[in-house]
């Protein structure tokens, strides 16, 4: 995996320590190498290290674009960070992160994943196809994506292997950019307990896919999912009729009054 970065002064330092490493929660063991993209020296790093460890703190002589590698099998995550906080680090990577990319014939090293793993990634402006691939045993994607501010889609299939999830909470919170959401992107968690403010604010979405939580049916929260969606114009999924049983409804489609059929939605929805 290589993530392609930008400084903005010379002598940055780029921290990966909050981000990359650590235990992994199933039985893959984490570790591998890092290639800071500049000729110096590349690092190893192994299982339960991170977080405070210099050897993820790296310093750039120049500023601009650089490009660090990725090996081995990582648990990219920072469970740590304490909810709605939308601050980072100012040597956080995710504060330089522009680009994530999988080589071709390469798989992605993300075998774990933690809340708030890309959290205000605001340079960030695409996800690779397969980043998750390999994130067979993660149970949350919450608040995963929120805050990344110049994203504007969303691969097809990028959850198809992540069938163990229950939580998609806030995990594309204020992506404001975000125009689209691909058809069948759910189709395979069918665990999923949670969509609380899953797309909320995202107030470039225009439309939402009529099926695209057919297969989630132990969905017990809505709340909030596509509150302040204002431009949405399409038809939005008739989740009161599909999705009956569900409890926390409330501000599902809050605003979202340009839809072809907002004024047929229940109170209890909107």
């Amino acid at each position: 995996m290589e993530l392609l970065i930008e400084t903005t002064s010379d002598g940055q330092v780029v921290d990966l320590g909050k981000c990359l490493g650590g235990t992994s929660r199933n039985s893959e063991v984490v570790g591998g190498t890092i290639d800071w993209g500049d000729e110096s020296s590349t690092v190893k790093f192994t299982n339960g290290e991170y977080t405070t460890n210099t050897k993820f703190r790296h310093t750039y002589t120049n500023q601009g674009e650089h490009t660090i590698k990725i090996s081995g099998k990582i648990g990219w995550g920072c469970s740590f960070v304490s909810s709605g906080d939308a601050t980072l680090a100012s040597n956080d990577i995710r504060k330089v992160l522009k680009e994530i990319i999988i080589p071709e014939g390469k798989v992605s090293p993300i075998y774990d994943i933690g809340i708030y793993a890309f959290h205000y990634a605001a340079k960030l402006t695409s996800i690779p196809s397969g980043l998750f691939d390999n994130c067979t045993q993660v149970t949350t994607f919450s608040y995963c994506f929120d805050y990344c501010t110049s994203l504007t889609s969303i691969p097809s299939g990028l959850f198809d292997n992540c069938t163990q999830v229950t939580s998609f909470s806030s995990c594309f919170y204020y992506c404001t950019f975000l125009t689209t959401i691909p058809s069948g992107l759910f189709d395979h968690c069918t665990q999923v307990t949670t969509f609380h403010s899953c797309f909320a604010d995202c107030t470039s979405l225009a439309s939402i896919p009529l099926g695209l939580f057919d297969n989630c049916t132990l969905v017990t929260s809505f709340y909030m999912c596509f509150f302040e969606c204002r431009s949405i114009i399409s038809e939005v999924p008739k989740l009161w009729e599909t999705h009956s049983n569900a409890e926390y409804t409330h501000q599902c489609f809050y605003r979202c009054t340009s839809a072809v059929n907002y004024f047929f939605i229940p109170e209890a929805w909107r």
